[in-house]
C-alpha cells in the first residue's frame, strides 16, 4: 500500500523557509517515518514557493520521500494557498490513500475536490487545531487530538449547522515530542514566573489575560507575528523574547516556573485544543495553565497544571506560584506524562488503529 502524508498548509504559512522547515523534526516528520517502518510505501507532500524532492532519513524511523510542490496563491491568507502541480501529479501518480494534516488548509481542500473525490481516492483527515470541515464527511476516518474535538464532531452543539460524525469514525492521536530534546535542564535560573509560546496574530491567539498578569508577575512571551508590535506597545512589562531556533526552545522554556497558553475562545477562532507548546512544556517539566473555554482536563490533568477561567486567572496563578511544593509535584508529573504518553512514537497506536479499521472496511 502506498500512502501520502499531506501537509495542508504551505510551508511558509508559519514563516519557515524551506531550508528551516526541512530541519524541523516533529510529529509531521515522524508519522511518515512510523508508517514506513510499518512496511508501507510512504511519501510526505508539502507546498512551497519552489518545487524540490528530498529523502528523509531519521534514526529510529523508516525512510521516505519528501515531495515539495509549487504554490499557487489564492488570497491574502496563506492557509488557503494551494498547488495545481500537486493536483496534476496526484492524478497521474495516485497513492492508495492520503493522510491529510490540517482539515481546513487550501492545499488539502483543493486536492480533495479536484482529484480525490472525482477519482475515488480515499483519505483520512488528521486534525491540527481546526477539527471541523465539510469535507470530513467524505473522509474514511478522522484523527483528532482532544476529547473536546471529539464531542464537537459527534454533537456540534452551538454549531448546529455542522454535520455530525459517528463515534466509530473518530480516532484519538497524542502529540509527539522528542523528550530527549525537550527536558528539564539543571543550572538554568527560573527567571520568569510564566512563559507563553505562540504565533502572534490578532485573532488566533489571545494575549489580554497574559498581558494583565505582567502587572503582577514576571511574564515572558516567545514568538513572532504581525501583531507583535501592537502588543509590545500595549503590554510593555512583558518580556518579549525574540524568536529562537527550535533547538533552543527547551532552554527558553526552562527559564520559567509555569507555562500558560494564550488560546482564544473556541467560538471566536482559537483552534488551540491541544497545543504542541503544552506538550513541549510538559516535557520540560513545566506545570501548565490553560483557559477553560478552549483547553480541557484530558490535555492538562489536575496533577500537571490548572484550568482557569479568564476572570480568575491572576488569582489561580498566584495561588499556584505561592505553593512551591505543589509546583514541584506537578513538574514531576508533567515530565512523566511526556515520557510515557507523548514521546516520538506516540502516534503509532492511532496509526495502527487507522489501518486496522481500513483493512476491516475493505474486507467487508
Amino acid at each position: 500500500m502506498k500512502i501520502v502524508f499531506l501537509l495542508s498548509y504551505p510551508i511558509y504559512h508559519d514563516f519557515w523557509t524551506k531550508e528551516q522547515w526541512l530541519k524541523l523534526i516533529n510529529q509531521n516528520r515522524w508519522i511518515p517515518g512510523i508508517l514506513s517502518s510499518m512496511g508501507f510505501e510512504v511519501e510526505y507532500w508539502a507546498v512551497d514557493h519552489s518545487p524540490s524532492v528530498h529523502t528523509s532519513k531519521l534514526d529510529g524511523f523508516g525512510d521516505y520521500t519528501i515531495r515539495i510542490f509549487h504554490a499557487a496563491k489564492k488570497g491574502h491568507q496563506t492557509k488557503y494557498d494551494f498547488s495545481n502541480t500537486m493536483a496534476e501529479y496526484a492524478e497521474k501518480n495516485p497513492p492508495d490513500i492520503f493522510l491529510i494534516k490540517g482539515v481546513d488548509g487550501g492545499i488539502g481542500t483543493r486536492l480533495i475536490k479536484k482529484v480525490l473525490i472525482p477519482e475515488s481516492i480515499p483519505y483520512v483527515m488528521v486534525t491540527g487545531g481546526e477539527y471541523y470541515h465539510p469535507l470530513n464527511k467524505q473522509a474514511e476516518l478522522i484523527i483528532h487530538e482532544s476529547d473536546y474535538q471529539k464531542r464537537r464532531l459527534i454533537k456540534p452543539g452551538v454549531f448546529f449547522w455542522r454535520h455530525t460524525e459517528p463515534e466509530e469514525k473518530l480516532i484519538k492521536m497524542q502529540k509527539s515530542i522528542d523528550t530527549e530534546v525537550f527536558k528539564p535542564m539543571d543550572g538554568i535560573k527560573k527567571e520568569f514566573d510564566t512563559i507563553s509560546v505562540g504565533r502572534i496574530v490578532k485573532r488566533n491567539k489571545r494575549f489580554n489575560e497574559i498581558g494583565e498578569l505582567s502587572k503582577h508577575f514576571k511574564v515572558a512571551i516567545l514568538g513572532d507575528g504581525p501583531y507583535k508590535k501592537t502588543l509590545q506597545q500595549k503590554y510593555p512589562l512583558i518580556h518579549w523574547l525574540d524568536r529562537v531556533p527550535n533547538a533552543d526552545v527547551p532552554k527558553v522554556l526552562n527559564r520559567a516556573k509555569l507555562y500558560i497558553h494564550p488560546s482564544a475562545k473556541d467560538w471566536i477562532i482559537t483552534r488551540d485544543f491541544y497545543p504542541r507548546a503544552i506538550a513541549e512544556a510538559f516535557a520540560c517539566g513545566l506545570p501548565c495553565v490553560g483557559f477553560d473555554d478552549a483547553i480541557q482536563k484530558d490535555i492538562i490533568p489536575n496533577d500537571c497544571g490548572i484550568i482557569v477561567s479568564r476572570k480568575n486567572v491572576a488569582q489561580k496563578v498566584n495561588s499556584l506560584l505561592s505553593d512551591t511544593s505543589l509546583i514541584d509535584k506537578m513538574s514531576l508529573a508533567a515530565r512523566e506524562r511526556a515520557v510515557t504518553l507523548i514521546d516520538k512514537y506516540s502516534a503509532k497506536p492511532a496509526l495502527e488503529t487507522v489501518f486496522n479499521k481500513l483493512e476491516l472496511a475493505i474486507s467487508e
